[in-house]
């Protein structure tokens, strides 16, 4: 949709805040005693990392571009501040020809999830420095550029406020629909499918309008009729409601639909024994737990290990054999419907495990001392006050926060 992005953008009434990132991108110096790097937010589809390339591209700047896919650790980050100490194409100085490098940073919501060390060295990059001590921090000499769907974490909130900050807002239907009478006129027949299959997504429509250009037959009556989003929590519950069920209706799923389906199957397959007495379905349910419990097992490794693919695995041992069994249950027992669907949404203790661990390595790094040694440290400091060993500890750039969180996880250690 490049061709049409000044009339998108007016329509979408971003022009005057794309004249403003512009003026701060211009602007830019190498200061950092003054807000410069910018933070723009939204939901998932609203056009944030589209905008501001062709903002890049249109000022004729040099973009690096890290997403989820790129490895953003807090040796990453450092690299960021010592390596790229230029702030020049070298390649393009041969022509004769001058472009600033710009940093953007997208999907920045991922690099709060497990190892957090990522996230905090960038906060301390993109940060004015204010304070002696954050004067020593390391900071870019190339503007930054985060990118998000939301700010509702702490640490993602920590970054925002080092940034002067954009917000983009979803299209209302009245501007998709103008937008979609700008770039697909002969489509106005699917005006409604077109809505419903992008709400208001401007990537989607991005998408579908890729689909238009190489073959505009394509985007007809069958085409919507085929294409299924992926679910949402509305939709894995109905799904889930129409398996235990037994109703025949053919679905595709992605891996973490099967995740999710399997966690609602587990919660809700009770009630379907609700009006039968109790000696008939125990021993059933007792070997569905026996199975759900196998497949826990496995999905702890996948979580450990990363190895995604073998949700399918627990898929099939969660819900495909469970059911094959429940099937053979309803040949010599009635059948009970299932009406209304719960799903509890469970937070796993692998993330908080892993987060310790990472927090654990980072305070004995800093330290230069082991494990063992920072816990024998801290239980003989445990009656000292806070203010004394903030004093103590701040050349090894220990905070108030890290030495709470150490005496917090000392205490449940002891307790347990």
């Amino acid at each position: 949709m490049d061709l049409y992005y000044e009339e998108i953008s007016n329509i979408l009434q971003q022009t005057s805040m794309i004249t403003e990132i512009k003026q701060k991108i211009i602007s830019f110096s190498s200061r950092a005693n003054v807000k410069q790097n910018l933070f723009i937010y939204g939901e998932s589809g609203v056009g944030k990392t589209f905008l501001i390339k062709k903002i890049i591209k249109d000022l004729g700047h040099d973009i690096l571009y890290y997403n989820n896919i790129d490895v953003r650790n807090k040796t990453a980050m450092d690299n960021i501040s010592s390596e790229f100490k230029g702030n020049q194409n070298v390649i393009q100085l041969f022509h004769k020809i001058k472009k600033k490098i710009v940093i953007v940073m997208d999907d920045v919501e991922h690099m709060s999830n497990g190892d957090k060390t990522g996230i905090a060295s960038l906060t301390k990059i993109v940060r004015c420095k204010k304070t002696k001590k954050q004067q020593t921090e390391e900071s870019s000499v190339n503007q930054i550029i985060c990118i998000t769907n939301s700010i509702l974490d702490k640490k993602i909130k920590e970054l925002a406020n080092g940034c002067i900050q954009f917000k983009l807002t979803r299209p209302t239907k009245a501007q998709m629909t103008k937008i979609i009478n700008l770039i697909m006129p002969d489509k106005i027949t699917f005006l409604a499918h077109i809505l419903n299959y992008t709400n208001t997504n401007i990537q989607k429509l991005n998408s579908l309008y890729t689909i238009y250009i190489k073959n505009k037959e394509l985007i007809c009556d069958s085409f919507f009729n085929n294409v299924r989003n992926n679910y949402s929590s509305t939709e894995n519950k109905l799904f889930t409601k129409n398996i235990i069920n037994m109703n025949n209706d053919n679905y595709s799923l992605n891996e973490l639909d099967k995740n999710v389906i399997g966690l609602i199957w587990h919660e809700n397959i009770v009630d379907v024994f609700s009006k039968l007495p109790q000696s008939k379905w125990l021993p059933l349910y007792i070997y569905f737990l026996q199975n759900i419990c196998f497949a826990d097992y496995i999905d702890k490794f996948i979580f450990q290990k990363q190895i995604w693919q073998l949700t399918d695995l627990t898929f099939l041992i969660k819900v495909v054999k469970n059911m094959n069994f429940y099937k053979e249950f309803l040949t010599k027992n009635q059948q009970c419907t299932l009406t209304d669907v719960r799903f509890t949404k469970i937070l796993t203790k692998y993330s908080t495990e892993y987060n310790n661990y990472i927090f654990l390595k980072e305070f004995c790094q800093n330290m230069l001392i082991d494990k063992n040694d920072l816990f024998s440290y801290f239980l003989k400091n445990k009656n000292v006050k806070i203010e004394t060993l903030i004093t103590t500890l701040e050349k090894y750039d220990v905070c108030s926060l890290n030495i709470n969180r150490i005496f917090k996880f000392l205490d449940k250690l002891l307790i347990e």
